[in-house]
């Protein structure tokens, strides 16, 4: 999926269990993620940046807060 489609998802996990989340603030951490990522891969081939993407949308199933959120995004 694109880009904006995996911020879009991630958003309505976010807005899901969080009554007003800074999803500016969350996308700049995303983009940021995914401008530093870029171009890398993983062993078995697939983008580095699915990695944080995913980690941090097990943080929403944790229902964690929006910093810890963002700590996932940007953890690598």
């Amino acid at each position: 999926s694109s880009t904006a489609e995996k911020f879009e998802q991630l958003s309505q996990e976010v807005l899901a269990y969080l009554p007003a989340p800074d999803l500016e603030r969350l996308k700049r951490a995303f983009d940021f993620a995914e401008r530093e990522h870029a171009g890398q891969v993983r062993r078995s081939g697939e983008p580095y940046f699915n990695h944080v993407f995913e980690a941090t949308r097990i943080g929403c199933r944790l229902h964690l807060d929006e910093e810890s959120l963002c700590a996932l995004l940007l953890h690598d």
